[in-house]
């Protein structure tokens, strides 16, 4: 994001969430972010910055990278603590970005190329973003490069414990966005688009979670066989419509 202000954060964001919903009121993004409306509108005027507290709010709400936060906050790093801050910011990139996993795949389909070029084609993505991603995944040695082709040096990687949860966020946000871009794209022989509105007991949903995680590795156990041609994604959405009473 490199943004270097408190006042530069809060105005580009509200500026966008403006531009897609032009009644978006001040109060409405206080509200999302959790701060109160007139430390909102003192940092958007230049009159304060957010405090520690509310920038940690901010960076949890709109999925900041650590690096992102270390800049906000204008604290003095020793060369160890930028390494490891730019160590967080490569597992933060891999994780939140869903390109690196949809290129970790391609790796596996027949006749894949080690071209940035070849890559931001087959996933409709800008040439920076793919030669971005693929850079970022030969240093993090997860895919490596022999003649023309690329190979996938590393197991299935699960982000189930020691991730940045505004990654996650971000990554699965993403995902969704796609999901709902391919309803009207992609025509009905290439997607499986479904839902089913349920009244249910919360507390078996820890049942479901199994449930669903047997589901996911015997259906990647069926699909993932050779030739592997094209990557899908698989985006399984389980959430309440309803709030507790």
């Amino acid at each position: 994001m490199n943004l270097s202000s408190h006042q530069e954060l809060l105005e580009k964001e509200y500026s966008l969430r403006r531009l897609r919903n032009p009644c978006y009121s001040l109060r409405a993004f206080s509200r999302d972010l959790n701060i109160g409306i007139a430390s909102v509108s003192e940092v958007i005027q230049g009159k304060r910055k957010l405090s520690e507290d509310n920038l940690l709010k901010v960076a949890e709400k709109l999925s900041l990278s650590p690096l992102d936060v270390e800049r906000l906050k204008g604290s003095e790093t020793k060369a160890e603590e930028k390494e490891y801050l730019r160590l967080e910011e490569e597992r933060f990139a891999l994780i939140s970005d869903w390109q690196h996993f949809a290129i970790l795949n391609l790796a596996q389909t027949r006749g894949n190329r080690a071209c940035p070029k070849w890559i931001a084609k087959r996933l409709c993505v800008s040439f920076i973003e793919a030669r971005n991603a693929f850079n970022r995944l030969i240093a993090l040695e997860l895919i490596s490069v022999t003649g023309k082709k690329m190979n996938r040096t590393t197991k299935p990687i699960i982000t189930s414990f020691g991730i940045p949860s505004t990654a996650l966020k971000k990554h699965h946000s993403q995902l969704i966005e796609k999901a709902k871009l391919s309803v009207f794209k992609d025509s009905l022989d290439k997607r499986e688009i479904v839902s089913i509105t349920m009244a249910i007991d919360p507390k078996k949903l820890p049942v479901a979670k199994r449930m669903i995680s047997r589901f996911l590795k015997k259906l990647s156990n069926v699909l993932e066989v050779s030739p592997q041609k094209e990557v899908y994604n698989l985006n399984i959405q389980l959430f309440p419509l309803t709030q507790g009473e």
